[in-house]
């Protein structure tokens, strides 16, 4: 299951909230960044690297099938960090 709520408008961005409780695509913004927060369980992000299959899907926003030459972080309840360019967030329990 996954959600997203866009909360206010600026001249250059927007704030969303998104929750995401199982496997994101690869992605990459290239107008913003993204900033996780774990609530429970762990994720896996995969940041870095090349969109595998790339499409764009709106003006700065692109998705893949995958994500390939990247390096993981591993979240805990509580952590959080902000990340720019390809990435691919992975959940589990």
């Amino acid at each position: 299951m996954s959600t997203a709520v866009k909360i206010a408008d600026y001249p250059n961005h927007f704030t969303m909230l998104s929750y995401r409780a199982k496997s994101g695509e690869g992605e990459a913004h290239e107008r913003f960044a993204d900033i996780f927060y774990v609530l429970s369980g762990t994720a896996t992000l995969r940041t870095g690297g090349s969109l595998v299959d790339l499409t764009t899907v709106s003006p700065g926003e692109l998705r893949g099938s995958a994500v390939t030459g990247k390096s993981e972080v591993v979240f805990h309840p509580g952590d959080n960090r902000a990340y720019s360019g390809a990435h691919s967030a992975i959940t589990a329990s």
